[in-house]
């Protein structure tokens, strides 16, 4: 709870029926500066794609995505010097974010989630 006090935290507040998506793009909208940090890749087990909840808050709070990062193998850490503004083209987005990612790897490689929303699984075409 300090830390979230310290860093001027906002509560988000899901009740109504609203989704944390909408309740999250509803809290950046009312604030002149706000900084919302999300980890869309978890690092405590293997998935076959990222969690989308970032780019559909990108989205719906019509914000700028500025990426984040720490790379255990060359044991740095940074963020973007560039914001990716969201087109809805998911894919396209997406590809901007891979190419941002590469090369990049975490703390445990084995864990590290394919930069890929489910999204993209479901509009791929499928094989016959």
């Amino acid at each position: 709870g300090w830390i979230f006090k310290f860093l001027d935290g906002v509560p988000v507040n899901r009740s109504g029926g609203r989704d944390s998506v909408t309740a999250i793009a509803e809290v950046i909208g009312e604030r002149d500066h706000i900084a919302l940090g999300i980890a869309p890749s978890g690092s405590r087990s293997y998935n076959d794609h990222w969690r989308s909840g970032f780019y559909h808050i990108g989205q719906k709070a019509q914000v700028p995505l500025i990426m984040g990062f720490i790379d255990y193998g060359n044991k740095v850490a940074g963020i973007s010097d560039y914001a990716i503004d969201l087109t809805g083209d998911i894919t396209a987005d997406m590809d901007r974010i891979r190419a941002f990612y590469d090369g990049k790897a975490g703390r445990y490689p084995e864990k590290q989630n394919p930069i890929l929303l489910k999204a993209e699984i479901e509009e791929a075409p499928k094989a016959d």
